[in-house]
């Protein structure tokens, strides 16, 4: 997450990674598009705060607090969605979700961002694209 200027990067990106990481083995989502869904939705802020949408991948706690205790016992209040491992995994759980039912990659970012937003699912995809690209040299 470092190049792409998150305050505090080089401790951070190694706990995230770790997260994201295991969100990958777990739910079989590209841990680079995972990245660059929280480079746009917080900018690597894990204390980032909307109206409605908390944390690294803006999590709306009011859409979602109604399943997310059944499908992750651990996590039962906003105050615990807050923390990055559990905001990545249930982030990481909604994208992989929308990824199985959507028939494209940028409709399953609608899906997550909950409106068709063109703008937004190149800008998600161009970042991972950068880093795949990165990574291949």
């Amino acid at each position: 997450m470092a190049p792409f200027k998150i305050k505090k990067a080089s401790k951070k990106s190694v706990e995230y990674a770790r997260y994201i990481w295991e969100t990958h083995t777990t739910y079989g989502v590209d841990p680079f598009l995972v990245t660059a869904l929280i480079c746009v939705e917080s900018g690597g802020q894990a204390n980032a705060r909307t109206k409605t949408c908390v944390g690294l991948m803006q999590i709306s706690a009011q859409a979602n607090m109604s399943w997310i205790p059944k499908r992750f016992p651990h996590i039962k209040t906003t105050k615990d969605l807050m923390k990055p491992r559990n905001n990545i995994t249930v982030g990481a759980f909604i994208l992989a979700e929308a990824m199985r039912s959507a028939p494209t990659v940028h409709h399953a970012l609608y899906t997550y961002l909950g409106r068709k937003d063109k703008a937004y699912a190149d800008k998600v995809l161009g970042i991972a694209e950068r880093m795949h690209a990165a990574n291949r040299r």
